[in-house]
């Protein structure tokens, strides 16, 4: 080998030996920590370790990941971009991000069991590969709540074709069939279920009778009143009304036909009460008149109450009347006598009731009471109502007492206890008279309600006056009703006997 190749080689491994002296005389040195342990550290996508890390690397432009991975679908990472300058130093300490995978999220939701986690799941991952087991574990989680008939109901609206929904359905059957206890309860069955497997049932039977054997049909409105239809009474072929209007009006119960007015008020006639051949009419113009309607003409004129006559009943060969000046009146039938005057109550007196021995009496101070007919004591006062008593009827050992306060209540007339308050929902009751098993009440919206008297559950609701229903009255087979309206309607009760009957306590 000559001389020049000699030099040619030494002067090419000194220029290497330079290279590599500048080289690593150029690289940056890098120092790489974080907040999490045993992160693995990817340089220019190249893992060089993990955290922590010390390398030496170029100057220029680096892409930094530095990345976590964790047993329950989680990851901690870091990605960046630098620069570096030659020969520089450089710590680069950050704290990871936790990211969160669909693993993550599916795990989460098993664990815990939930269903909001599940429906969680399905929100972020609609298309995600655990979605039919989610769908699955969530309306289990419905299922598992329909012990109760809320929780059925809300699984039968999410899922009418539902795993369960065969299932669901008995249940809800099964639900209604419990409260089948009450007539109410029967009814609902009834008309959800007409084919249900309890449909046979006896009482259930019972129930289907009543509501398909019984039905009010509105016959005939008597429309000849010029007021408002205050009152109305019923005997055996007549009945008889009593209106804003002055008069009293005598209508025939068969055919509905008007057949006779009487005239002897001056003002509103508020009230009547019938015995034998004689009536009674109770005035706004504070008087009372009794009526011969042997010979249609007024027998006598009873003065006395020194305001408004409200109400008139008639027990015991006596007329009892209460008035608006809070007095009662006691006064003989067969002639009119005035016997006694008791000063009754703190408000004015809505309604009279005579029931044997005794006087009820309802009053705007909220009160009923009770009297003695004979000695005129007071034997009890009976509380409970909220507004104006309106009304008050005896039935049996029971008093009935409708008010403004949207209650009627059902007293013990010998103990004076509270057998049963019903809420109508219907603003004010102004009338309630029982006949039979059967509760009529008539109301401020314009409705008449029948209720089954001794449970108290509502039967039926009847419509067919434009205002206020003020009294009822029943009689062979027919209903009557008295509206503010100025009309009577007269309501056809077809098989009303068996309907009493069939009101059974079970």
């Amino acid at each position: 080998m000559s001389t020049v190749a000699i030099v040619i080689i030494l002067v090419g491994m000194v220029a290497i030996v330079l290279e590599f002296v500048f080289y690593f005389k150029q690289r940056a040195n890098l120092r790489i920590l974080c907040d999490q342990l045993d992160a693995e550290v990817m340089l220019d996508d190249y893992v060089i370790g993990d955290v922590p890390v010390e390398t030496k690397v170029m100057p220029g432009q680096h892409k930094l990941v530095i990345r976590k991975m964790l047993n329950d679908g989680s990851f901690y990472i870091h990605e960046d971009v630098f620069n570096l300058a030659r020969g520089s130093e450089r710590t680069i300490d950050v704290k990871l991000e936790r990211r969160y995978t669909e693993v993550f999220y599916w795990n989460k939701a098993t664990e815990s069991g939930e269903m909001s986690e599940f429906q969680s799941y399905l929100d972020m991952f609609p298309e995600g590969a655990y979605v039919k087991e989610a769908k699955i574990a969530i309306e289990d989680k419905y299922f598992a709540t329909c012990g109760e008939k809320p929780g059925c109901i809300e699984y039968l609206k999410r899922y009418p074709a539902g795993r369960y929904a065969k299932e669901i359905k008995k249940r809800l059957e099964d639900f209604l069939y419990a409260q089948c206890d009450t007539i109410t309860g029967c009814k609902e069955y009834v008309n959800k279920y007409p084919n249900g497997i309890y449909i046979n049932d006896p009482k259930i039977r019972r129930v289907r009778k009543l509501i398909t054997s019984v039905e009010y049909t509105p016959i005939k409105t008597l429309e000849t009143h010029n007021g408002p239809v205050n009152c109305i009474a019923v005997g055996t072929t007549r009945m008889y009304s009593g209106s804003d209007d002055k008069s009293v009006m005598i209508w025939d119960i068969g055919t509905g036909s008007h057949v006779y007015t009487f005239l002897g008020h001056s003002d509103g006639v508020s009230d009547l009460a019938l015995s034998g051949r004689k009536l009674v009419s109770a005035s706004e113009d504070s008087t009372l008149v009794i009526w011969d309607l042997d010979e249609n003409t007024i027998f006598r004129t009873l003065r006395g109450h020194a305001s408004w006559v409200t109400s008139v009943a008639i027990g015991g060969g006596f007329i009892v009347s209460g008035s608006e000046d809070k007095t009662i009146k006691i006064w003989r039938l067969d002639t009119g006598d005035l016997l006694k005057t008791i000063n009754a109550h703190d408000g004015s007196i809505w309604s009279v009731a005579v029931a044997g021995d005794r006087i009820v009496t309802g009053s705007e101070d909220k009160t009923i009471k009770v009297w003695n007919l004979k000695t005129c004591e007071l034997q009890m006062v009976l509380e409970g109502h909220m507004d104006n008593v309106w009304s008050v009827s005896v039935s049996g050992d029971r008093i009935i007492s409708a008010s403004w306060d949207d209650t009627v209540r059902i007293w013990d007339i010998k103990t004076g206890a509270l057998l049963k308050a019903i809420k109508g929902n219907c603003g004010r009751f102004y009338t309630a008279k029982a006949f039979q098993h059967l509760l009529f009440t008539g109301s401020w919206d314009k409705k008449i309600r029948v209720w089954d008297f001794n449970s108290g559950e509502l039967l039926t609701v009847l419509s067919g006056h434009s205002d206020s229903i003020y009294d009822i009255e029943l009689a062979d087979h027919r209903l009557f009703s008295a509206s503010f309206d100025k009309t009577i309607n007269i309501w056809m009760v077809e098989n009303a006997g068996t309907h009493s009957q069939t009101l059974i306590e079970y």
